[in-house]
């Protein structure tokens, strides 16, 4: 972070000062660095204590003075560490002061990127892009919220030159909380969809807080979406920004043509030049053509776009694939919701040269008074697809397989369980020699657990599970 003098931070958090002399050096002693982590604790660092919902900062502020913390931005003074800190009402407030004011200090180019699906997945693949011309950062794994936005920009540094800030929520009013913290001049909208709506309420209100990242880009930056999320009237609205849509027709001004999917590479051109690279699906289209028209406006050729794409992976726990002796397993278990859950089984049914497709699909949460209706929708579209095998874990996933017999699968070819101890049994009859499996669930379902048990098969020729059992 941009180094700053204890004193002139506490002017700037509006903070009380203790434990420290006024007139010794300790209020010009310089801060390099923050963490909110005891563990991660280097020499000289700031430590900033949160409370979380599962833990307190304060109960650590000690171990960071033993691993040299040069001071603690504190919410509550005691007696039981003698260094110098900062004392504020809000200590996860004074993050994000101290991340704004870092990020108006640094010359990078800060583009936030939002969606109901596919932010990491784009975020990733346009580093990948960026970084073959430009020095840069990215959000690490899913620092994504009101503490983990602030950590993103408290990376940059002065040789960056672009910065891509992922931005979430789950409730209403985030979006706009943290794009005032990252001040963004590029906004990345990836999709819109059911989420989080336990939290924001409404699909109308889903659009609204995710649109409110596009609505604080100003008139002098730029804005990429898919061409159908511009029609909407409450997106269009607001945008006060130049706008790049993405697509598949004339209409949008970053159009692919000639699109094909096989052996996992997906195909496709754009303005007569041919991209192609490994791909867990098709719908991984729109986020490359996101990624296309902004790497156009930064001057970086087609060449060079084609070698980003191409030192893409994909990322563990999205649609990752695994290759096995046995098999494939599709790893999507990061989390879930209805659009995601359809984009995994439309690359599980793009799977080639399988024996047998297997879903395992645990519940998607979330999604309040709607998520029968959204789990037994997703059911009928199971029977529909070229799907063998449905098992579902889960109270709420029960709908998904209410779903796909309803929607005419063979009740003997879909299994429901609640218990993971139980259900490896039945996968492990399944998901035979040369099959496919996708894994995918809500975080909290730690629907992983089914992925590390797929890999262990690998050695074991039973499924072993040394876990609690799952009610």
């Amino acid at each position: 972070m941009t180094p700053i003098a204890l004193q002139q931070l506490a002017q700037l958090l509006n903070g009380q000062l203790f434990n420290t002399d006024p007139h010794s050096l300790d209020l010009r002693k310089v801060v390099n660095g923050i963490s909110i982590d005891s563990r991660t604790i280097t020499r000289g660092d700031l430590f900033v204590a949160i409370q979380g919902q599962h833990f307190d900062g304060h109960d650590y502020i000690a171990e960071a003075k033993r691993k040299g913390a040069l001071a603690a931005i504190v919410e509550r003074q005691t007696g039981e560490y003698k260094f110098p800190g900062i004392l504020v009402e809000d200590t996860k407030r004074a993050l994000q002061i101290i991340a704004n004011w870092h990020r108006s200090n640094c010359e990078a180019l800060v583009i936030g990127i939002t969606g109901s699906v596919g932010k990491t997945t784009t975020r990733h693949m346009l580093y990948q892009m960026l970084s073959g011309k430009y020095t840069g950062c990215e959000s690490p794994q899913n620092y994504n919220n009101g503490i983990g936005v602030p950590l993103s920009l408290l990376q940059m540094t002065p040789e960056h030159e672009f910065a891509l800030i992922e931005m979430g929520s789950s409730a209403s009013g985030e979006i706009d909380c943290l794009a005032k913290i990252a001040e963004p001049e590029i906004g990345i909208l990836t999709e819109i969809g059911p989420a989080h709506l336990d939290g924001l309420g409404t699909l109308d209100q889903v659009v609204q807080e995710k649109g409110a990242l596009l609505k604080s880009i100003s008139r002098q930056g730029h804005v990429f979406l898919p061409w159908h999320l511009y029609q909407l009237p409450e997106i269009r609205s607001e945008i006060q920004a130049k706008v790049l849509t993405v697509g598949v027709t004339e209409s949008c001004d970053i159009a692919a043509s000639d699109i094909t999917y096989e052996q996992g590479i997906l195909r496709f051109q754009v303005d007569n030049y041919p991209y192609e690279f490994p791909a867990s699906g098709r719908h991984w289209l729109n986020s490359a053509l996101i990624c296309i028209g902004l790497a156009y406006e930064l001057d970086i050729t087609p060449t060079e776009i084609l070698e980003g794409l191409n030192r893409f992976e994909s990322i563990p726990g999205r649609c990752h694939h695994i290759q096995t002796k046995w098999g494939l397993i599709l790893d999507d278990t990061y989390n879930a919701s209805p659009l995601s859950v359809r984009a995994g089984l439309c690359s599980l049914t793009e799977v080639p040269n399988v024996s047998q497709r297997v879903a395992v699909l645990g519940d998607m949460l979330g999604l309040a008074e709607s998520s029968e209706a959204h789990h037994r929708q997703l059911g009928k579209l199971v029977a529909r697809s070229r799907i063998d095998f449905l098992i579902t874990y889960g109270p709420q996933a029960r709908d998904f397989a209410r779903g796909a017999y309803q929607g005419g699968m063979s009740g003997s070819r879909i299994a429901s369980f609640e218990s993971m101890k139980d259900l490896l049994p039945i996968l492990n009859l399944w998901a035979t020699s040369s099959s496919a499996v996708l894994v995918k669930g809500s975080h909290a379902m730690q629907m992983g657990r089914i992925v590390q048990e797929l890999q262990n098969r690998e050695q074991t020729s039973e499924f072993v599970l040394p876990l609690k059992r799952a009610a």
